[in-house]
């Protein structure tokens, strides 16, 4: 153990770094929740939208996705965060590679809101 905390030295440690950014930004997301307020994602978006390849068991179009909705809050530092939630339940976060976004993610979303 000990070691430089800037650069893991092994799996175990590059796993464990993972793990706690991924709770603290469930906890940022869930001590902002009653800070914002929920818009459906077709008024924050301002149009439907048609999803391309569409696949047999989810939604065609934005508007088929009942109960999705698009958040932000602004942090200290004054970025302004996005996100989108839908279902019930204890949080799931995605986190996007980069240069992807969050609307890679709207099949497995609308799938696990049901359960």
């Amino acid at each position: 153990m000990g070691g430089d905390l800037r650069r893991p030295s092994t799996n175990g440690e590059t796993y464990m770094n993972k793990l706690i950014i991924r709770a603290i930004c469930a906890a940022l997301l869930t001590s902002f929740s009653s800070q914002v307020l929920a818009t459906p994602a077709i008024e924050v978006l301002g149009r439907d939208f048609t999803f391309p390849n569409h696949v047999e068991g989810v939604p065609g179009k934005l508007s088929d996705f009942k109960g999705l909705q698009i958040n932000s809050f602004e942090t200290n530092d004054g970025a302004r965060l996005c996100y989108w939630e839908a279902g019930e339940g204890r949080p799931i976060i995605f986190v996007p590679g980069w240069r992807a976004n969050g609307a890679e993610y709207v099949n497995v979303m609308f799938l696990l809101s049901k359960k």
